[in-house]
Formats: C-alpha cells, structure tokens, sequence
C-alpha cells in the first residue's frame, strides 16, 4: 500500500510530515535524530480521534492529562455531542486539544487549533448544550487559542494529503420523508415491544446535525421509560435523523410510543415509533395490552 503523505500549509519549518510508518522521511526532511522523536510522540490510541489526519501525538496535551488514558476519560463527556453530529469541526477540536499532533520541531510543546476551529465547533454546538442549560467548557475556551495568521496552530484545512484517496467524496443530504404512520393496534405493539409510552404536549423539534431532538411535556406514563420519564416534567427524544418521523407539531398533545436506549440513557423516537393525536381511549388500551403481554412472557 502506498504511504500517504501529509503537509501542514506553511506552519511547520518540515513542508511535508509522514504517517507513523514512514516518518524516516520527517526525520530526513529536518535532520534530527531519529531516536529525539521517538522519545516525545506517541500513537495515537483514543478510538475517536484514530480517524485523525496525523496519528502521533504527546502528552501531557494540551489539558494537561498526563497520558491517553486520562484524556480518554474526559473525552467520553462530549459524547452525546459527537452523537447529534452539531459542528463537522467538533472531533477535529476535541482530538487537537486532547491527543494534540506531534510532529519534528515542536516536540517539547503540543501545537493546538486555531481559535477558528474551536469557534465552529462552539457555534455549532452551543445551542444543543444551553438546551439542557450547559454552558460551553471554560477549560475549551476560544478566546484562549491563537488566530492562524498571528501564532502556531492547526487547521484541518491546513492538513492536506498527497494521496487523492483519502479525500471523501462529498455526500449529499437525503431527503427526510416520513413514511405512513403506524396505527395503535394489538399485534403492532406486541410485535414491537416498545419500551416506553407516554401521553404529553410537543414543545419542540429541532435538528442537530444528522440528529433531530423532540422536547415533550410529559402529562403521564403510560409504560416504562424509567428515571428518563417524569410526569410534569420534559422528555427529551432523538431521531436518528434531520426530522421528526413519524412527524410531530409542536404544541399538539400525542400518544407516544418508542424505545428506551438504556446503555446510553436516551429516549429514542424513530420512524418504527408510534404517535397519534391523544384521546383518552388509548390510556385504558396501553393499559389492557400491557397486561396481556405480561401474561405471555
């Protein structure tokens, strides 16, 4: 397999860095022993950020973690972010700051992004958090970075490969239609097993990213849903996709019925999901089928 070689524009004395396994080159390029690198670069072990266009990195980072491990830790709460796709420069940010690159010449200090790096990522992202009343991180602060025409700093515009294969080919969005909606049948709900039922009053649907999140008054609970279904307080639902399938209008109250993703303690609406206008009916329905299906398990 051909190596592919990748060059930071104009802000390193080396025009061209390798990948790991052909970083002989870098050290050619400059000179420098090869064992002075070895000492201070490390692969690049955190899962997240191994899709990163440079695979050696240093500790301490930029967070002063003193290894991987450590970073990895404090990593994992920016996952729901990751999850709704907010920013396409968030993991760019966060693999920078956490696993910053480290490359021949700046092997005693870690080179971190550029302030417009992180302002895309904050920009694109705050919204999702000041709706669970999350401020951004002061330790991620923008304003702390250098701008890239005035300090060291790293762009992944700046990052360019050589090898024409590792450019993704852009992706056009797809069309988010909705299909029919199911009706609330017997055999539907016990062929589905929901997990969750809820009867409450759509507040709002917004898109994140690749993500859409559905904020609903809970009035009652109808089946399960655990600590994440309250009555008198709001839910929160994700579709894995830009809309709300089957769709919802804010402001209308609902029956509800959906999936509980315990391992990462989300609600999940989705377009297999079921969501009528409410009548009161169908509480003593849920109620009655619930019971049957308790009796066949």
């Amino acid at each position: 397999m051909r190596p592919k070689f990748l060059t930071l524009a104009h802000r390193y004395p080396c025009p061209i860095l390798a990948r790991a396994w052909v970083v002989v080159a870098v050290l050619a390029c400059v000179g420098v022993a090869r064992g002075q690198v070895g000492s201070q670069c490390e692969e690049i072990t955190i899962p997240m950020c191994r899709a990163m266009p440079y695979n050696l990195t240093r500790m301490p980072n930029l967070l002063h973690h003193s290894t991987q491990e450590n970073a990895q830790l404090a990593i994992d709460q920016f996952e729901l972010l990751r999850w709704t796709k907010c920013s396409d420069q968030l993991e760019f940010f966060l693999c920078s700051m956490y696993v910053p690159i480290c490359t021949v010449g700046f092997v005693n200090e870690a080179v971190p992004p550029c302030r417009s790096v992180c302002t895309a990522a904050r920009t694109g992202c705050l919204p999702l958090l000041s709706k669970f009343q999350i401020p951004w991180p002061e330790n991620l602060a923008c304003e702390d970075l250098p701008l890239y025409d005035r300090g060291i700093c790293i762009t992944p515009q700046a990052i360019i490969s050589t090898d024409p294969t590792t450019q993704p080919a852009p992706q056009e969005a797809a069309p988010c239609v909705c299909g029919r909606p199911r009706p609330l049948r017997k055999k539907i709900y016990l062929t589905s097993r929901f997990t969750y039922g809820l009867r409450g009053r759509v507040r709002s649907v917004e898109s994140f990213g690749d993500l859409t999140l559905t904020t609903v008054r809970v009035h009652a609970v109808l089946l399960g849903g655990g600590a994440l279904l309250k009555a008198g307080r709001d839910a929160h639902l994700w579709t894995n996709r830009s809309c709300a399938c089957p769709p919802l209008t804010p402001a209308q109250e609902y029956l509800i019925l959906g999936w509980e993703d315990r391992e990462n303690a989300r609600l999940l609406y989705l377009p297999n999901s079921v969501a009528l206008p409410f009548r009161r009916k169908y509480a003593s329905k849920i109620t009655a089928t619930v019971e049957l299906r308790l009796l066949r398990t």
